[in-house]
């Protein structure tokens, strides 16, 4: 059993804790009545049970695909001017998922939760919308709410992209920002990540 100094809580620790517990179940605790067990968080992120591939990609070049007015795809103002100069290369098949978040939080949470699996390339984007926009399925929804992915642009900062359709004039809109984003995400937010996260799921 681990032991802990007394000096390493405060008085008002200790009171905290006993409210928690309830004053009534400390006696039975000490004399080993009565067992603590220590409950998971609840993730932040539910799987949607939506996956699906991408084959492999050999060269993306941001200049060519990010003009103004490209096709179905376009940008909220200036943003995406971060990921010009970017080539991308050798992108390998991969796996994603699509996850909603399940309690209001902040961007650092969500990238806590996701971790390395978070990151997505431009390349992949952009070929998983020019699929949809052909097929009319696909990862990213068609009902007017937002789907954020994460990307690295031309320096290699990572952007929160979030994608959304406007379903009157019928194109994807871009819009990049930064990761330090001061409002939280609320409730029922999609998110795109690699499969690896599926080790995470409860």
């Amino acid at each position: 059993m681990k032991k802990f100094a007394a000096a390493s809580f405060r008085l008002g620790q200790i009171n905290a804790l006993v409210k928690k517990i309830g004053p009534e179940n400390v006696l039975p605790i000490l004399r080993g009545k009565l067992e603590v067990v220590l409950k998971k968080p609840d993730p932040l992120l539910r799987w949607t049970t939506q996956s699906m591939g991408l084959g492999r990609i050999h060269k993306f070049v941001a200049n060519e695909n990010l003009p103004e007015k490209k096709g179905k795809i376009k940008f909220l103002g200036k943003s995406l001017d971060v990921f010009l100069g970017k080539v991308e290369e050798n992108v390998e098949q991969t796996t994603f998922e699509v996850y909603e978040l399940a309690k209001e939080c902040s961007e650092e949470a969500v990238l806590g939760e996701l971790g390395a699996c978070a990151e997505i390339y431009l390349a992949q984007l952009f070929r998983f919308l020019q699929d949809v926009s052909l097929s009319g399925c696909g990862p990213f929804p068609r009902d007017g709410s937002l789907t954020t992915v994460y990307i690295r642009d031309a320096k290699n900062v990572l952007r929160a992209v979030n994608v959304i359709w406007v379903p009157d004039e019928r194109y994807w809109l871009l819009d990049a920002v930064s990761t330090e984003n001061a409002d939280p995400y609320q409730v029922g937010h999609r998110f795109i990540a690699r499969v690896a996260i599926s080790r995470k799921r409860s």
